[in-house]
């Protein structure tokens, strides 16, 4: 592949495809500067298994984002508190440093009544202990691909950029509400990243004239797609890490180029950063360095496998021109658990 020969080409091409997408190559090559953006997308998809997928604004679509860290039975299922939890986790990761740790993001309306269905699974002993962190505030970093040997397709030995400052994203919404063609299209790519506007026309019988109206001026439109998560590898684990706020933390934090975001609340702050193997001892070396220097920094292992980790989109399923959640069916779930 010998546009790869050009690893600043590539790089600056994919940072834009997180911001943009990769729907529309001559916007991102009139942004890039880069004249083979086409080539360069084109061949990725078809030889390096490009792989994109998308990250809502949740406060667009009138959620709120909670990181909750709880401790569980060991053999808990992941699938099971998800079912309990009436579909609400975005995710769902267990420590493998310390099985019983639980580490989840729950999206919700402003009402956070699902603490209802917590408290259920510490009655029917799911869990034994939780604490819910309402998000103020979130950084999101595109993947920096600086670093990355094209030829080598991994990372260099030495990984860490400079610091790096977070993707400032517009608000476009316009107090713009969407829809229920929106949130169905919205959580179908999102479940289903490699469906086309096809796929998703036929998988969810909306006339694809609609879905590529509401897909343009809508999701795209109105700013409902925060970061187009842009990958070139398949990811073997997630780390979480959960810190007291700190400016020159978060900015040694960006050094690490596969940082996806920072999720902010008046207790606590909460880093998401995904590898492969080969980085993981590099990644928790950098990562205890910084516990020499802050203290308040707590860090938890997730290997991506259906034991240790379970992602899901936005429960759409949920939303007919308003979001309907019940606390009552979780409370339900749970008591059926015991």
């Amino acid at each position: 592949m010998s546009f790869l020969a050009e690893d600043s080409a590539v790089s600056k091409v994919l940072y834009y495809v997180q911001r943009f997408g990769d729907l529309n190559s001559q916007v991102i090559g009139a942004l890039s500067k880069v004249k083979s953006t086409k080539t360069i997308i084109d061949e990725l998809r078809l030889k390096k298994k490009l792989f994109v997928s998308l990250s809502p604004r949740h406060r667009s679509l009138g959620l709120k984002y909670y990181i909750a860290y709880a401790i569980g039975n060991y053999n808990i299922s992941l699938l099971n508190v998800y079912n309990i939890l009436d579909e609400i986790p975005v995710v769902i990761a267990r420590n493998i440093m310390n099985p019983k740790e639980l580490v989840m993001g729950l999206v919700y309306t402003t009402h956070p009544s699902f603490i209802r269905g917590l408290e259920a699974l510490v009655s029917a002993g799911v869990i034994k202990y939780y604490e819910v962190y309402e998000e103020t505030q979130r950084l999101e970093y595109p993947i920096d691909y600086s670093s990355f040997d094209f030829k080598e397709w991994k990372y260099r030995n030495n990984f860490l950029v400079s610091e790096r400052e977070p993707f400032d994203f517009p608000d476009l919404s316009d107090d713009f509400y969407p829809d229920t063609y929106d949130v169905t299209i919205l959580g179908k790519k999102q479940a289903h990243p490699t469906y086309s506007l096809k796929d998703i026309s036929q998988s969810t019988r909306i006339p694809f004239k609609d879905v590529l109206y509401h897909y343009q001026n809508h999701i795209v439109g109105k700013g409902l797609i925060s970061v187009y998560r842009t990958y070139l590898f398949p990811i073997d684990y997630r780390i979480s890490i959960f810190f007291k706020d700190d400016k020159d933390l978060i900015s040694e934090l960006s050094r690490i180029p596969t940082l996806l975001y920072i999720s902010k609340s008046e207790e606590m702050d909460y880093a998401m950063i995904v590898g492969q193997n080969y980085m993981l001892f590099d990644i928790l070396n950098y990562l205890n360095s910084l516990s020499e220097k802050y203290t308040d920094i707590s860090i938890k292992v997730h290997p991506n496998n259906s034991n240790y980790s379970l992602t899901a989109s936005i429960p759409y399923e949920h939303f007919n021109g308003k979001w309907n959640f019940n606390p009552e069916v979780m409370v339900l779930r749970a008591e059926e658990s015991l």
